[in-house]
């Protein structure tokens, strides 16, 4: 589960783009890894689905994640730092 509290400031897809941002940082999930839909994340969450939609897509546009023709967001793999 994605932690979030009521003190973070900020919308909501956002302080989930943050918590989910750092957990692929600390490699919680491994490059290539399928994470679960918007749908089925915000329904454990209990969150709108386009929240975890715009979470997604925000780390895909920073490219933590990749997302494919099917809609489906795997973790992406990581680059090697000159």
């Amino acid at each position: 589960m994605i932690p979030l509290t009521s003190r973070q400031a900020g919308p909501v897809w956002d302080q989930v783009a943050d918590s989910l941002g750092r957990l692929l940082e600390r490699g919680a999930f491994l490059p290539g890894e399928t994470l679960p839909s918007p749908e089925e994340l915000a329904w454990q969450m209990v969150l709108n689905p386009n929240a975890v939609r715009s979470a997604y897509d925000q780390l895909a546009r920073q490219g933590a994640l990749e997302k494919d023709d099917t809609a489906t967001y795997r973790v992406a793999e990581r680059r090697e730092e000159p």
